[in-house]
């Protein structure tokens, strides 16, 4: 049994009721629900068979959407943010108190991007607060590239896909912590360590953990 396509404005309608899609991104297709609903990202978490102690991270729309999740924006990440948002970079910031724990884990912080891929720019845009963009595979498994593969994966569980097409896969998103008044790559990816050395280290006084 195949899954049923959606378009952008009907995902956005089943975020907001609760539901899951899938959706494309620059990188791989994520499973989507609305970040701050506690029971539609316990059914990531049991799709996917993901461990819940590791936190989801999250598309938002913009800086102002940011500053729903995040105590604050430091300098350093608004050059991160100005150099390659939108894009394949995730941001990890000291969350706000309060928000749920499967986006802060036990450290107490987020993990933030913004999608360059129009189909997620537009969903989240819609659903009007930031959403969840883990890839949309079984853990431990191949993240999906295709409408195919996705399902091939969820047969049962998840409300539909948007067809972004065949995407080209590669090196996920770089994962880069900014605390502290210092930075470090936790994972790196599409953007390079090159890359980001050399715009955050041409200001005086940043370190790099």
């Amino acid at each position: 049994m195949s899954l049923k396509q959606f378009t952008t404005n009907e995902a956005v309608s089943i975020l907001k009721s609760g539901g899951v899609v899938a959706y494309p991104t620059e990188t791989f297709y994520g499973l989507g629900v609305s970040a701050f609903d506690d029971k539609a990202v316990q059914k990531v978490f049991k799709l996917k068979g993901r461990d819940q102690k590791k936190p989801l991270s999250v598309l938002v729309a913009d800086t102002g959407m940011l500053r729903m999740l995040v105590v604050e924006v430091p300098l350093m990440a608004q050059k991160l943010i100005e150099a390659f948002w939108p894009g394949p970079l995730t941001l990890v910031l000291p969350a706000k108190p309060g928000l749920p724990a499967h986006l802060t884990g036990e450290e107490g912080r987020v993990a933030v991007r913004v999608s360059s891929h129009p189909i997620a720019q537009a969903i989240v845009q819609g659903v009007g607060q930031p959403i969840t963009t883990t890839s949309a595979n079984i853990s431990g498994r191949p993240s999906a590239l295709s409408v195919q593969q996705v399902n091939d994966y969820f047969k049962e569980g998840l409300e539909g896909v948007v067809d972004g097409g065949e995407l080209k896969g590669g090196a996920s998103s770089t994962l880069v912590l900014v605390e502290g008044g210092a930075w470090s790559i936790l994972r790196e990816g599409r953007v390079g360590k090159n890359a980001i050395s050399k715009l955050l280290q041409s200001e005086k006084g940043w370190e790099n953990d």
